[in-house]
């Protein structure tokens, strides 16, 4: 939209225009984020330990966030009606500039708890400005500069929990189905299986962690339980050995049918979070279903062939031809599973990496005296691609080797 000079300023028209943009981005992010299901749960304060002391009370700050948006909108409406109000007989621009430049926005202090205050201390101009008063007397900008410190730490803590719970559900879920079929196997031959008992104990521990306090979670908690159901699988496969020819090959089937579910529901999980996250370079590659593995032909069901042929039976030859048959298929759907990971992986891995360099820039950034801000704002669009979804990995690698080489001119090189 353009305005005339005698109704609304240049800079006052820029900012604006600038504000209503912000506007759009609050209202989406918003929007997006009461949709997200972890933001739900966490929103519940059913969380405990852990993650109940570090995110209940930043979601239960949430909230504040619509209100704020809501002032934000009634200050540009009012603005609105002011330039189409104005003329040049009747001129409005300086209550214009001062809706949009002046401390007369006012945030009451109700809501906003001690642990927020001291984390938007540093948002706020002046530590005056919210010293013992009930209310924040500020402009548009640091209303601006307010959501972002809560909206930053919503957002981060949402992510971390998503996280975990990405990495871990389909472990978990992978976990269970290979633990049930050991424990069949287990109570079918009326052997106690050391290792199953222990990961179908770490399991419980681990799915109800994850319920309540997923932050309290190592990143070494999902690795372990794998290693320990694929060591119950092996044990149970060990098992059976006593009971025909191929039971060497039956215990390496149940690990690799484990190994298969894991690799599988991780791929899997993998390619869901970067479609919906990031434009790829590259491509992502669709993950085969649980069909392939646990389906009325797959893998799983293939397997169950080897074990209807007894030892010492006319039929042996038939089976190590099945069993080879169905290994090399395993083999091949394994590699298959493994790029599919590593392609799926890697666009999130480009992201973050992209994130953490430009965090590296802007502190360099910072450092150079006079910095011009064309430079700057380079820095502001590739720091708003790669926190937008879906961030295009294409644009935000032109962007950051531009303002790398910016800085290296500007700042006389690294």
């Amino acid at each position: 939209m353009s305005y005339h000079r005698a109704v609304i300023s240049p800079d006052a028209a820029t900012k604006l225009e600038y504000y209503k943009s912000v506007l759009e981005q609050w209202s989406a992010s918003l929007y997006e984020l009461d949709e997200h299901a972890t933001y739900r749960l966490l929103a519940a304060g059913d969380m405990y330990g852990v993650t109940g002391e570090r995110a209940n009370h930043i979601v239960a700050s949430a909230p504040l966030l619509w209100s704020w948006m809501g002032l934000l909108r009634e200050r540009i409406e009012l603005v609105d009606e002011l330039v189409e109000a104005s003329s040049v007989f009747n001129n409005k621009t300086a209550e214009i500039d001062l809706l949009l430049t002046g401390k007369n926005l006012v945030v009451r202090r109700l809501g906003l708890t001690n642990e927020l205050l001291s984390h938007v201390r540093g948002y706020l101009e002046k530590e005056a400005d919210y010293g013992d008063l009930d209310e924040i007397d500020t402009n548009c900008d640091g209303l601006i500069e307010l959501f972002r410190a809560v909206y930053d730490p919503v957002r981060a803590v949402v992510a971390q929990v998503d996280a975990v719970w990405r990495d871990l559900m389909p472990r978990i879920d992978a976990a269970t189905t290979t633990l049930d079929r050991a424990k069949a196997v287990s109570g079918r031959l009326d052997t106690i299986v050391p290792e199953v008992v222990m990961a179908a104990q770490r399991l419980e521990a681990v799915r109800a962690s994850v319920s309540d306090d997923p932050l309290s979670l190592s990143e070494k908690v999902g690795p372990d339980l794998d290693r320990l159901v694929a060591a119950a699988a092996r044990a149970t496969g060990e098992l059976e050995q006593s009971h025909g020819t191929l039971s060497d090959d039956l215990a390496n089937a149940d690990s690799l049918l484990a190994e298969l579910r894991v690799l599988r529901a991780r791929a899997a999980a993998a390619y869901s979070e970067a479609e919906a996250k990031v434009i790829p370079e590259g491509k992502l590659i669709r993950v085969p279903s649980t069909a392939v593995i646990d389906g009325q032909n797959g893998l799983s069901h293939q397997s169950r062939r080897f074990r209807s042929l007894e030892e010492g039976t006319t039929g042996w030859k038939d089976a190590r031809t099945l069993v080879d048959e169905w290994k090399r298929s395993a083999h091949r759907l394994r590699d298959q599973l493994e790029k599919a990971l590593r392609a799926n992986a890697t666009p999130l891995a480009q992201r973050a990496d992209m994130r953490s360099l430009l965090g590296a820039y802007r502190v360099k950034a910072s450092m150079i005296p006079n910095l011009p801000g064309e430079i700057a704002d380079i820095g502001q669009r590739a720091h708003d691609e790669l926190y937008t979804a879906p961030t295009n990995l294409s644009r935000a690698r032109e962007l950051m080797d531009q303002f790398a080489s910016e800085l290296n001119t500007y700042g006389g090189g690294s």
